[in-house]
């Protein structure tokens, strides 16, 4: 559950589970609905993983009438949701805990390596997620990272630019002068970094982070 929506699990009878992202806000923007759209149209999904191990997601719908509400004098109203496949793994941050409560270092070191290569591909590809952050990441079992939360993203072709408002601890300080390509360098160098040298002083983890329970929660 975050500020803006909350994501649920659904599991069909198949046994595949997806995951349901619904928004919390009465009025969704019409710019967020579109780039969603436009972000799941197969050509689109095609293009962002033209490189192995990409961190988008294979597969994305998004339904603009997908949930029906109750509304004012027993009226009933549609609300948008975006349909995905559920990710199977923690989060970044929730592996970072662990690892760090735990010393291992060797699986921090991987971690970082992970990190890199997927924003390497992201870069690569055009991607530019808008508010990375360990939270905003699932860590996969076989594919790698992969980022979650699409609401700020952008690529080349994009119909409109969002509204970048990332976590202040992987925000640079003059965001808002960044050209939309090279918006998540800063936040993607801040987590790298950070990884590398927990992966040395784990301890530091507990000393000087931020706890998991905090938005945004800086390593």
């Amino acid at each position: 559950l975050g500020t803006e929506a909350v994501v649920y699990q659904l599991r069909q009878a198949t046994g595949k589970v997806l995951a349901l992202r619904c928004w919390l806000n009465d009025l969704v923007e019409p710019e967020l609905i579109e780039r969603y759209r436009a972000l799941s149209r197969p050509e689109t999904l095609r293009g962002l993983h033209e490189v192995p191990n990409s961190p988008i997601v294979p597969a994305l719908t998004i339904y603009s009438d997908g949930i029906t509400l109750e509304a004012d004098d027993l009226h009933s109203e549609a609300k948008p949701v975006v349909v995905m496949d559920w990710l199977m793994g923690p989060t970044v941050l929730a592996a970072v805990d662990r690892a760090a409560k735990a010393s291992d270092t060797g699986y921090i070191g991987a971690l970082a390596s992970a990190w890199r290569r997927a924003a390497m591909v992201a870069a690569e590809v055009g991607f530019v997620h808008g508010d990375v952050s360990p939270e905003n990441a699932i860590l996969r079992p076989k594919e790698g990272i992969a980022y979650i939360d699409y609401d700020t993203a952008w690529w080349p072709g994009a119909p409109s630019l969002p509204k970048l408002n990332g976590s202040a601890a992987y925000t640079h300080p003059r965001q808002r002068a960044i050209s939309p390509e090279q918006a998540d360098n800063f936040a993607a160098y801040v987590v790298y970094v950070s990884l590398r040298i927990l992966a040395v002083w784990p301890a530091l983890r507990a000393e000087h982070g931020q706890p998991a329970t905090v938005k945004g929660a800086g390593l």
